[in-house]
């Protein structure tokens, strides 16, 4: 039996995914030196393999982010008065966004200048450089790089950026969906995903939209698609019947993703190596078509984990268990116990985990590939080393000072 949306408390089984998927960015931006696509440092010769892991992990990281921001946003407009949750936004993801700009962007770009042995500009002499902008309408970016001697870019931060833009934008369609039309709208919504598979045709406007925009270099997708996938999530908090239709399409979720992952991955590699076309970016009817596909396979990815998350969920209400799982209530967190107290560590570290740790793994990286020994052996330093540094930046940098602590987005202590 459904709960009521109304009594539907915070969800932290949620917050431990959005933890596990931010601390597990150590060992995908790690991967990225590796493959063989484009990153700040590069490890030579590149590994194949470790491509099909990155593409297979991008089928799947970013759209679920970008839906569990929406669950996030959902609780956040029912504490919060209108003009509290745009404060709350822009202290969370605006300020550290800024923050990084100036101080964690500038040196990944200097690193992977330095990669070229002929480059011998000083730090002080590239940072004025990176700063060469110029404004343009380019939603949702209004500043680039200089198309002359720039250098700017937003690097990792792209996701708090667009986050904050597209919460921004959304957030007269979630006040309505909170009016009794907006209800309304919502339970024909959920009625139409509740009849049999019919929850996978919400993958539509997705595909649509990477066919007609193609993807670009923001977790593999086309930025505008994470607008849906907000809205998805935000539905998903808001009413209990769309998180029963989850559920109840989990396992057939599951089979579609593997499966649809499994083709796509072989599909993109024939046509990467069989012609000179960019599937992410080229109108040929094969790119076309693995887009669209990509657009279900990534829902498919939505559906299946929060399906899952969602019946342990329901069967922890319905045996009243108290054992070990990944949803830690707020009684238990409050009471203390190691895993109330990592968990509460983690929901608090997680933002400034996430400004730091790209710019560590690529100062680490930048030594390290230069080391004589094989690739295995690096990424596991690279990887390790960097999860052990960020953690200490977190622990003695910011953690315990109050102005870095509201400069990286976190709760003054006292809140």
């Amino acid at each position: 039996m459904s709960i009521p949306s109304t009594l539907y408390s915070r969800r932290r089984d949620l917050d431990v995914v959005r933890e596990l998927v931010v601390v597990s960015l150590i060992f995908f931006h790690t991967a990225r030196i590796f493959d063989d696509l484009s990153f700040y440092v590069k490890n030579e010769p590149s590994e194949s393999a470790v491509t099909f892991v990155v593409v297979l992990a991008a089928f799947w990281g970013m759209p679920l982010m970008f839906s569990i921001a929406g669950f996030a946003i959902w609780h956040s407009l029912q504490k919060r008065k209108v003009v509290a949750f745009v404060r709350e936004r822009i202290r969370r993801l605006l300020i550290p966004f800024i923050v990084g700009i100036f101080i964690l962007v500038p040196p990944q770009i200097y690193f992977r200048l330095s990669t070229d042995p002929a480059y011998r500009e000083s730090y002080t002499q590239f940072y004025p450089r990176f700063f060469d902008v110029t404004f343009n309408i380019d939603f949702p970016w209004f500043i680039s790089a200089s198309p002359t001697t720039g250098l700017f870019q937003p690097a990792h931060l792209w996701f708090l950026y667009n986050l904050l833009v597209y919460t921004l934008l959304l957030l007269p369609v979630f006040l309505y969906l909170r009016k009794p039309q907006g209800r309304l709208l919502v339970e024909r919504i959920v009625s139409f995903s509740n009849r049999p598979w019919t929850v996978f045709l919400l993958a539509l406007p997705i595909a649509l939209l990477e066919v007609a925009l193609g993807a670009d270099m923001s977790g593999g997708w086309n930025q505008s698609v994470y607008i849906i996938f907000i809205v998805y999530g935000y539905l998903f908090a808001a009413n209990a019947r769309f998180r029963h239709t989850f559920c109840k399409n989990r396992k057939i979720g599951l089979v579609f993703a593997i499966m649809g992952s499994t083709i796509g991955l072989v599909a993109l590699y024939v046509l990467v190596e069989s012609s000179d076309t960019d599937p992410l970016q080229d109108y040929d009817l094969a790119s076309m078509m693995l887009r669209f596909s990509k657009g279900f396979v990534g829902w498919f990815w939505v559906v299946a984990i929060l399906g899952f998350l969602e019946n342990a969920c329901n069967s922890r209400q319905t045996a009243g268990t108290t054992g070990y799982s990944l949803s830690v209530s707020r009684e238990s967190v409050a009471s203390g116990g190691v895993l109330a107290c990592v968990e509460r560590y983690a929901n608090e570290a997680v933002l400034p985990f996430y400004l730091l740790h790209q710019t560590v793994i690529v100062v680490t990286g930048f030594y390290v590939v230069q080391w004589n020994t094989g690739a295995l052996p690096k990424f596991f330093i690279i990887s390790l080393a960097s999860l052990v540094v960020t953690l200490l930046l977190y622990e003695v940098m910011i953690r315990r000072i109050m102005l870095m602590r509201f400069l990286f987005g976190m709760k003054s202590g006292k809140e």
